[in-house]
C-alpha cells in the first residue's frame, strides 16, 4: 500500500478544497502571512519531536515510549530504543489488554504507517513492526467494551460508547488497526465476529464518511470547546486523513478540520478559545489563559508535547489560507456575533449517550469584539435526563479579555466532592449583555451554589451593589440581583482534585445560589472613563416583574427578560430566543443551513465553500 513519504513529512503542502469568490490579490499581506505560518507548521513540529527525543513527556509508560519513538524515528537518532520500547507495550498488551488499549493503537498504528517496512520511510526494526501487528489483532479480536463487530453500523455516528473523545480513540484505532491487517497476507482471512477484515476496514470508511458529513453540517463536536477533551478527538482525525487511501474519505477529512479550525479561529485571542465550554472542569482546565489546540497550526498559542497533540506534531494536514488567514486576523475581524446549532440533546427513550441527529435545543451564542470576546449556551429549563452527559458536563460560560493580559471571568459551582455538576444554569445573552441563573435540581445534577470568579488582573471596584471590573481595553459590570454575595479568595476545594492556582483571581460567592446575574461588558473606547461606564450602568433599567427579570442596556439598546420560574423561553426586546433556527452556523464568516450540507467559509471577496454532499 502507498502511504506518505514522511521522510519529506512536513513541507508545505495546503489542500485548497473549492473557492467560490474572487481570490485576494497576492500581496495581500494577510495572505502572505498566512502561507508563512503554514509554511512554518514543520519547524513547529519538529520542535515538538526534537523534544521528544531529547527528554520524552510524559516520564514514563506507553505514551512515553511513543512519543519518544515518533521523536527517535523521524530524526533516525536511538531508533533501537525506540524499537525496545515498543516491544515492552507489545508484551504489555499481550499479557492482559489495558482497559484504556484505545488511548494508544492509534499512535501506534500511526508510528507503523510512518515508519514501518510498509512505508516510504521505513526506520522500524522488523521485531518491533510485527509487535505492532500483534498489537492490532489483539486490539481487534480480544473481548473489548469498544470494539464489536456492530461497531461500524452507522447508528454510531450518533450514539457513542462512553464520552465523545473516548468514541472517536476507539473508533478510529479500529478503522487503524483494520486497515494496516487486511493488507497483510497473514491477517487476510481473519474475521471480527462475523465480518472479515477487509470489509470491517471498507464498513468503517463509509462510517467515516457518513460521520463527517453529519458532525460538519449538524454542530460539530459534543464536548464543544472542551479545554481537556477536544484535543484527543482531533488527535485521532489526522489518522484519517493521512492514512485513508480513500480519495473521498480524505476529501471530507480535510474538509472537516478545515471548518473545525475555523469555527475556532474566529472565536479566539492568541490561540486561547472564547466563548462557552462543555466539559470544562473547575481548576486549571477553567483557570488557564493559554492553549496548544492552534499551536502546530497556526503558530497560536503555546508549543505542547502532551500525546494528545503527537498527530498534530506528525501531519501532513495543513489548513486552507484562508482559515489561516481568519486565525491570524486578530483584530482585522472587528465586532460580530456567532451563532450556531450544537449536538447534545439526548435522542428520546434513551439514558446514555445517544444523541438526537436533529439537534434542537442548544444554541451557542457567542460575542466577538477587538476588546473581549463574551458567550453562553443558551437552551431551555429542561431536566438533565434530558441531555447527553457529554453535552451537560460543567457548562462553562465566560467573558474572555484581550489586551497585555488575557483575563477572564465566568460562572462556576462549587466543586462536588465526587462526580461533576451537569446542566448547571441557563440564560440569554445578546451582545455584550447576558442574564443567567443556575438551575436547582430536578433540572440540575449536583449543582449546589454559584460563584463568579475574576482573574487577578482585573481591578475589582464594588459600587452600588454592582461589581465593576476593569480589563486593558474593556469595563464590565456584574449585578447579583437577589440577595448578598461576598468576594472572596479561592480555596482548594474551589477545584477539581484541588488543582489550580490559588492566587490566579477572586470569587464572587453568592448567598442566594439561584439568584439570576446581569452581565454587561463593552470596550473602553467607548466611555471617557471607569466612572464613566459605572455611572451609565448604574442608571440602566433592572426590574422584577413576578417572575420576569427584565435589564435595559443603553450601550446596546437592548432588553433582556429571564423568567426565573423557569416557565418561558427567555426574550430579546420582547421575543422568545429561537433555539431551533432553520440555520447550523451564521457568522460573517461561517455560513450553512442545519443538515443540508453545504458551508461555507468567508473572508471579504473570498469564499472556501465546503460541500460534504459530493
Amino acid at each position: 500500500m502507498k502511504r506518505i513519504a514522511y521522510l519529506l513529512l512536513l513541507l508545505f503542502t495546503t489542500s485548497t478544497i473549492a473557492y467560490g469568490g474572487t481570490m485576494a490579490p497576492q500581496d495581500d499581506p494577510n495572505e502572505d502571512k498566512a502561507k508563512e505560518v503554514i509554511a512554518k507548521t514543520q519547524e513547529r513540529q519538529e520542535k515538538i519531536l526534537r523534544q521528544q527525543v531529547d527528554n520524552p513527556y510524559p516520564g514514563s509508560g506507553f505514551w512515553h515510549d511513543e512519543n519518544f519513538a515518533f521523536g527517535a524515528y523521524y530524526f533516525n537518532q536511538r531508533t533501537q530504543e525506540a524499537d525496545d520500547g515498543i516491544i515492552d507495550i507489545k508484551i504489555s498488551f499481550m499479557e492482559e489488554l489495558p482497559g484504556g488499549s484505545h488511548w494508544h493503537v492509534y499512535l501506534l498504528a500511526r508510528l507503523y504507517w510512518m515508519y514501518s517496512s510498509k512505508s516510504e520511510t521505513p526506520r522500524m526494526s522488523e521485531k518491533a513492526e510485527k509487535a505492532i501487528e500483534d498489537i492490532m489483532y489483539k486490539y481487534l479480536t480480544d473481548e473489548s467494551e469498544y470494539v464489536r463487530k456492530d461497531m461500524v453500523n452507522i447508528e454510531y455516528v450518533w450514539t457513542y460508547k462512553g464520552s465523545e473523545n473516548h468514541h472517536l480513540q476507539a473508533y478510529v484505532s479500529a478503522w487503524s488497526a483494520a486497515h494496516i491487517l487486511k493488507d497483510l497476507p497473514e491477517y487476510k482471512d481473519m474475521k471480527i465476529g462475523d465480518i472479515g477484515v477487509a470489509d470491517f476496514a471498507l464498513k468503517f470508511d463509509s462510517y467515516f464518511k457518513l460521520y463527517f458529513r453529519e458532525k460538519a453540517t449538524k454542530g460539530l463536536l459534543t464536548e464543544i470547546a472542551s479545554p481537556t477533551y477536544v484535543k484527543y478527538s482531533l488527535n485521532t482525525l489526522y489518522n484519517i486523513y493521512d492514512f485513508t487511501d480513500d480519495a473521498e474519505l480524505k476529501k471530507l477529512a480535510d474538509m472537516f478540520l478545515n471548518l473545525y479550525f475555523a469555527d475556532w479561529a474566529i472565536e479566539q485571542f492568541e490561540g486561547l478559545r472564547g466563548g462557552s465550554k462543555h466539559r470544562s472542569y473547575t481548576g486549571s482546565a477553567s483557570l488557564s489563559l493559554n492553549s496548544s489546540v492552534g499551536w502546530f497550526a497556526f503558530g497560536l498559542g503555546l508549543p505542547s508535547p502532551h500525546p494528545g497533540f503527537t498527530s498534530a506534531a506528525t501531519t501532513t494536514w495543513r489548513p486552507d489560507v484562508l482559515v489561516a488567514e481568519l486565525a491570524l486576523a486578530q483584530k482585522k475581524r472587528g465586532t460580530y456575533e456567532v451563532v450556531s446549532r450544537r449536538p447534545g440533546l439526548r435522542k428520546p427513550g434513551t439514558t446514555g449517550n445517544e444523541i438526537n441527529s436533529e439537534g434542537g435545543q442548544l444554541l451557542r451564542y457567542t460575542y466577538h469584539t477587538p476588546e473581549f470576546i463574551m458567550g453562553m449556551s443558551m437552551l431551555p429549563a429542561l431536566s438533565y435526563n434530558e441531555w447527553t452527559g457529554i453535552c451537560s458536563q460543567n457548562r462553562h460560560n465566560a467573558i474572555l479579555f484581550n489586551g497585555t493580559h488575557l483575563a477572564t471571568i465566568f460562572t462556576q459551582r462549587l466543586t462536588p466532592a465526587a462526580g461533576s455538576v451537569y446542566n448547571a444554569e441557563w440564560g440569554v445573552q445578546h451582545k455584550g449583555v447576558m442574564i443567567l441563573q443556575m438551575l436547582p435540581e430536578p433540572f440540575s445534577k449536583s449543582a449546589k451554589g454559584q460563584l463568579v470568579f475574576f482573574s487577578k488582573s482585573l481591578n475589582l471596584v464594588e459600587e452600588g451593589g454592582w461589581v465593576f471590573a476593569e480589563a486593558d481595553s474593556a469595563y464590565c459590570a456584574v449585578k447579583v440581583v437577589q440577595g448578598n454575595a461576598m468576594l472572596r479568595h479561592p480555596a482548594k476545594e474551589d477545584y477539581r482534585d484541588g488543582q489550580g492556582d490559588l492566587n490566579a483571581g477572586t470569587y464572587l460567592d453568592l448567598e442566594n445560589a439561584v439568584s439570576p446575574i446581569v452581565f454587561e461588558v463593552a470596550p473602553k473606547r467607548s466611555y471617557s472613563s471607569f466612572e464613566a461606564f459605572q455611572e451609565e450602568i448604574q442608571h440602566n433599567t433592572l426590574s422584577e416583574n413576578g417572575p420576569a427579570v427584565t435589564y435595559q442596556s443603553t450601550a446596546y439598546q437592548d432588553t433582556l427578560t429571564l423568567y426565573t420560574d423557569y416557565s418561558q423561553l427567555p426574550e430579546i426586546n420582547g421575543t422568545p430566543i429561537n433555539l431551533i433556527p432553520d440555520f447550523v452556523y451564521q457568522s460573517p464568516f461561517i455560513n450553512g443551513e442545519f443538515g443540508k450540507g453545504v458551508v461555507t467559509i468567508n473572508r471579504g471577496s473570498k469564499d472556501l465553500v465546503l460541500d460534504f454532499n459530493k
